[in-house]
């Protein structure tokens, strides 16, 4: 066997069949991808209720500036986006607004 004959025997010996199979199924495209998880609305207002509890018997913001920046720009509105009730919705936004409103008075 000539140099060049080896050299082209030894190329193809890597393409061998394909070890998976033919018709591997799509990776992604069956799956029963399980609905988003969603909190029940009784532990919504607990907590909304909890957060302005804690802000209305504080005469001064009851957290620390981060947690205060945190619920600001996250926590409030993220819980209560999950009222499902938009009038309810709309109460504890205006009930949140008066207490921030009140405490950054304070300071």
């Amino acid at each position: 066997m000539t140099n060049r004959a080896a050299s082209r025997k030894s190329k193809d010996s890597w393409a061998e069949p394909n070890l998976f199979g033919a018709d591997q199924p799509d990776m992604f495209g069956d799956l029963n991808v399980p609905e988003a998880y969603v909190p029940r609305q009784e532990h919504v207002r607990n907590s909304l209720a909890s957060l302005v509890e804690k802000m209305q018997q504080a005469d001064v913001w009851p957290w620390s500036p981060s947690m205060v920046r945190l619920h600001r720009e996250q926590t409030f509105d993220y819980l209560c986006a999950l009222v499902s009730d938009e009038d309810e919705r709309t109460t504890w936004q205006a009930r949140i607004a008066a207490e921030i409103s009140r405490l950054d008075g304070a300071e």
